[in-house]
């Protein structure tokens, strides 16, 4: 999905700003967000602590490793549907 459809996309499913999952502005960090949840996207399904992600992203993709707190927030931007 184009960085572009996903604003639009936050803008009609959350008209409340405070309650939209955030994602970032800069095309290049979307990109790499987008790259992260394709990663990370199963062990979330099978419920996986973020530690246990974000070591196993620092292990195999090194570039895609971030803080828990991005973590969570990839997640859930992943699981609103924003990042596929």
């Amino acid at each position: 999905m184009p960085f572009q459809a996903v604003r639009a996309l936050q803008e009609r499913l959350w008209p409340h700003p405070e309650h939209m999952p955030r994602v970032p502005n800069r095309p290049k960090d979307f990109a790499r967000w987008k790259a992260t949840w394709a990663a990370v996207k199963g062990m979330r399904a099978r419920g996986e602590p973020y530690e246990a992600m974000n070591a196993w992203l620092q292990k195999v993709h090194g570039g895609l490793a971030c803080s828990t707190r991005t973590l969570a927030d990839i997640c859930q931007a992943g699981e609103a549907g924003l990042l596929d």
